[in-house]
């Protein structure tokens, strides 16, 4: 039997691990390649973002379309945006004060007329969802927000859009025109026929993640025409509303093309 002599078991031992020196040069490599992979990966969520957006948007607008047109409504069971405590609009508590989300406070909420509910029942709009207490130990703004109904009336709280925010995303403005939006969540009663699940936009800006911010896609509704007239009609597609605007997915749709373009 041979013994190996105690030179070599301490040549082996020496090999079996690494030294200092190259410890140091194998981290350095991994810190370097983080560098590297991290605006990488980063960047690709962004755009993965941006192209789930760009497909949500035009898809959501002609479902819409199309049910407006062969049903004569937008379905029932849409969301207010502001809590049912105090009729205070969700995002402009959940976003931050920074400027980040454009700070709080910027989001308008109002009440309907009487005549703007007739109008909106007429249209198959009778029920909304407001959200419920956020101190709640299960409360997730976007995917949990513990909703609760009420029937529509002249006392119901809906955000209402300011002027600039309506011209931003170009509707008609100069006279009466009101516009308010609604959002599309589970209780939704037209969802099971378009998906099985709400759309959700998944912003890459601080404070518009689902976890901080409503980020359900909507519609914007006019409720009276330029004469104050009360009327009920779908306009637009609005995803995630913001603390200082109601944001379309024009921007991520032409960001997309670029992308996949190179334009």
């Amino acid at each position: 039997m041979k013994f190996r002599t105690p030179a070599r078991i301490t040549r082996a031992s020496r090999h079996a691990g690494l030294t200092l020196i190259e410890l140091v040069v194998v981290l350095t490599i991994l810190v370097a390649l983080g560098g590297v992979l991290v605006p990488v990966v980063g960047n690709s969520l962004t755009r993965s973002h941006v192209a789930t957006c760009a497909v949500n948007y035009p898809e959501l607008t002609k479902i819409l379309i199309q049910m407006e047109a062969t049903r004569g409504d937008l379905g029932d069971g849409w969301t207010t945006g502001v809590f049912d405590s105090d009729g205070s609009p969700v995002n402009n508590s959940a976003l931050n004060t920074d400027g980040g989300g454009g700070g709080a406070g910027i989001l308008a909420t109002g009440t309907l007329t009487a005549d703007e509910v007739t109008a909106l029942t007429d249209y198959g709009i009778t029920t909304v969802w407001n959200h419920g207490d956020p101190t709640a130990s299960d409360y997730d703004v976007t995917f949990n927000p513990g909703l609760t109904s009420e029937a529509i009336t002249a006392a119901t709280q809906v955000i209402v859009l300011t002027d600039s925010q309506a011209q931003d995303i170009y509707l008609q403005v100069g006279g009466s025109e009101k516009y308010i939006w609604l959002g599309i969540d589970k209780t939704w009663d037209a969802l099971g026929d378009v998906t099985p699940e709400p759309p959700v936009h998944f912003g890459d800006a601080e404070g518009s993640l689902p976890t901080q911010s409503y980020s359900r896609f909507g519609a914007i509704f006019q409720v009276a025409d330029a004469d104050g007239d009360p009327m009920a009609e779908f306009k637009r597609v609005s995803y995630c509303i913001d603390g200082s605007a109601f944001e379309t997915g024009d921007n991520h749709i032409g960001v997309h093309w670029q992308d996949v373009h190179g334009g």
